[in-house]
């Protein structure tokens, strides 16, 4: 090989480092921006290598914190409260809805349980947990790991004329069967 045919074969390799570079951290900010819905199981059913939605929340993204959410996104959590005034704010994990959902997946992986759960979150001003009614639940033991999962989740507080106040926070998730 000649020299400049070496020149030429780096200048490629650098150009195409360079590039995939720029497509990775394209990819990394487009992932970062979008809205994630679901988690996925930890482990396929039986029969298949496909990994299935564990649980979905089909009307706020997990992945965001309530200051990131869009006017609509926040409406869409609103509507969950009966009569809620816009101008107030309803309490919200301060690291988003994922974390705890991510616990409770596994929990449920654990306890291969299926159905709804379906908590209120008594949330004070300071936007901690301060006590957990059990609406609905697959099983008394998914209850209890829901409840701790909760219980140690820290929130944003509500606020209410715009002071911290206490407000409930209303947590729906549906876990599938597991066939």
């Amino acid at each position: 090989m000649n020299i400049m045919a070496i020149s030429a074969r780096r200048a490629l390799c650098a150009a195409a480092t360079v590039a995939f570079a720029v497509l990775a951290s394209a990819a990394q900010a487009q992932s970062a921006s979008k809205s994630e819905f679901a988690i996925k199981e930890y482990s396929p059913r039986a029969g298949t290598s496909i990994l299935r939605e564990a649980i979905q929340s089909p009307k706020v993204p997990i992945n965001k914190r309530y200051a990131e959410l869009s006017a609509d996104e926040r409406n869409a959590f609103q509507s969950y409260y009966l009569r809620f005034d816009t101008a107030n704010e309803p309490p919200f994990p301060l690291e988003g809805l994922k974390p705890a959902l991510e616990l409770l997946v596994r929990m449920q992986n654990k306890l291969v349980d299926q159905g709804r759960l379906h908590l209120m979150v008594a949330i004070d001003a300071n936007g901690l947990a301060t006590d957990i009614k059990v609406v609905d639940s697959p099983s008394p033991e998914m209850a209890k790991a829901a409840a701790g999962v909760m219980m140690y989740t820290k929130f944003k507080p509500a606020q209410c004329a715009g002071q911290a106040c206490a407000m409930d926070f209303p947590l729906h998730v549906e876990f599938p069967a597991r066939n």
